[in-house]
Formats: structure tokens, C-alpha cells, sequence
């Protein structure tokens, strides 16, 4: 096998490991520069170290695809990565926006004691910036039994759909 692969100018080594029921008939490792041949019979053997050859001739024809490819995935992942940053940043403003204007809200409240008591709960975490805190920024804490139905209590700020 190698004495042919040498005449054919194919710049691999070939190595035969007869196997009784084999995953693959054989494989090219290219780091190696080795043909693995797995086939027990010689006439399939043969076959097999064929296969190799012509698909390492061919491999480059397909090499220019395979960098055609690659580079389109790395334009890809690069606009998505940018993309997400500009969202995960307008969104954070969103939640910084929404907490500014609950405040100004609750300060242009009448009663005393509710402005004391809910700039309390802000400044402690409890109003919208708590629900920030305890849905999206640690979402796998453990949260306590009810704690959707208190958490529609504090929020003023109706969602989407919501009255």
C-alpha cells in the first residue's frame, strides 16, 4: 500500500488494521499524513485505500469552499455577538429608564407615608428593581411560594397585554 501510494505522489503513509466489524472502512487522519485502512478482506482493502486517494485529490477542490464557509460563519457570529451587545445595553437603559420613572412617580405621590415606605422598598430592592434582581439578573435563585402574586402587588408598571 505504500509502495502505490509512493508512485502515486500522495504524500501519506498507509496503514493496514484489519478489524472484524469496523465503524469506517478506512479514514485519512491528515495530521499524521496516514491512511487508516480498517477492512479484514485485501480486495476490499484495496478498494478502501482507493476511496482515500481520490477524496485526498479532492479535498482540494472542496478547500476553497470549506474557507468560503468557515469565513461566512465568523462574519456571522461577529455581527450576531455586536447585535446582541447593542440589545442586552438598550435593555439595560429600558430597566434603568422604567426604575427612574417609578421613582419620580412614587415622589409626586401625595401621602407621606407611601413616599417613606415605597422609596424604602426601592432602596432596599423590593419595587421593580427587585423584580430586575429576582426574574432576570439571578433567574435560577430560588424564589419563594407567592412570589408572583406579591410581585404583581409592587409593580405599577402593567406589562404588555396587561391591565
Amino acid at each position: 500500500m505504500n509502495r502505490l501510494l509512493k508512485r502515486l505522489g500522495v504524500p501519506l503513509r498507509a496503514a493496514w488494521l484489519p478489524s472484524e466489524n469496523p465503524k469506517e472502512h478506512s479514514r485519512i487522519i491528515p495530521e499524521e499524513r496516514l491512511v487508516m485502512v480498517y477492512d479484514k478482506d485485501e480486495s476490499e482493502a484495496w478498494r478502501s485505500l482507493f476511496h482515500e486517494v481520490l477524496e485526498y485529490r479532492f479535498r482540494g477542490l472542496i478547500s476553497p469552499y470549506r474557507k468560503i464557509i468557515n469565513s461566512l460563519i465568523e462574519a456571522i457570529e461577529e455581527i450576531t455577538y455586536k447585535e446582541k451587545e447593542r440589545v442586552l445595553e438598550q435593555v439595560m437603559n429600558d430597566f434603568s429608564v422604567w426604575s427612574s420613572l417609578e421613582a419620580e412617580r412614587l415622589d409626586s405621590a401625595n401621602h407621606e407615608s407611601r413616599k417613606v415606605k415605597n422609596s424604602t422598598a426601592i432602596a432596599k430592592g423590593k419595587n421593580f428593581g427587585g423584580w430586575l434582581k429576582d426574574f432576570i439578573i439571578t433567574p435560577f435563585r430560588k424564589r419563594k411560594r407567592g412570589a408572583s402574586k406579591e410581585l404583581k402587588r409592587r409593580n405599577p408598571i402593567p406589562l404588555i397585554g396587561q391591565k
